[in-house]
């Protein structure tokens, strides 16, 4: 998903992972792989996720938590046509993957770390950090401050050491 990231047909802000389905107001009892929010008509609406390489593992976590329902299922591949009334949006990886041009397939697996459009920005604009939940902006703006190499791009700021990504924090 990170690397089809600037890819997806929609802007997620990642913001909790694997959380406890009772803190979060649920009646199951499955920890949930993901809470985002995602831009829906200029507005962040808060999502949950779920991870799977089919969509049929899906059912596993059905069979053992009744009442499972989740906004997206993000997967590789999307077999399971059954499942579908758990989850409201189905984000199938792969037809996003096999949707771009053979030369973008192909940098994705050569060199993703020049995947998808990027083009530098003024760090002082605050441009790419208003893409961030408010949430989250106290925490780019404290990673952007201390650590050594930040390169600002379209939608994040990719944090280096030398040559090599260490990590990217996508609005």
């Amino acid at each position: 998903m990170g690397l089809l990231w600037n890819h997806l047909p929609y802007s997620f802000a990642m913001e909790a992972f694997e959380l406890d389905p009772k803190r979060e107001g649920h009646s199951h009892t499955k920890y949930l792989d993901a809470k985002a929010k995602v831009l829906s008509g200029g507005v962040w609406k808060d999502v949950t996720m779920e991870f799977k390489l089919y969509s049929s593992g899906l059912r596993h976590d059905l069979l053992k938590h009744p009442g499972l329902k989740v906004d997206f299922l993000v997967c590789w591949i999307h077999d399971a046509p059954d499942i579908e009334p758990y989850a409201e949006n189905i984000l199938e990886l792969e037809k996003v993957y096999r949707s771009l041009p053979s030369e973008d397939r192909k940098r994705l697996i050569l060199n993703p770390a020049v995947s998808g459009p990027s083009r530098p920005m003024d760090l002082s604009g605050g441009d790419i950090l208003g893409r961030f939940s408010t949430k989250n902006q106290s925490k780019i703006q404290f990673l952007i401050q201390h650590w050594p190499q930040v390169i600002p791009r379209t939608a994040e700021f990719t944090f280096m050491r030398g040559r090599v990504t260490v990590f990217r924090a996508c609005a």
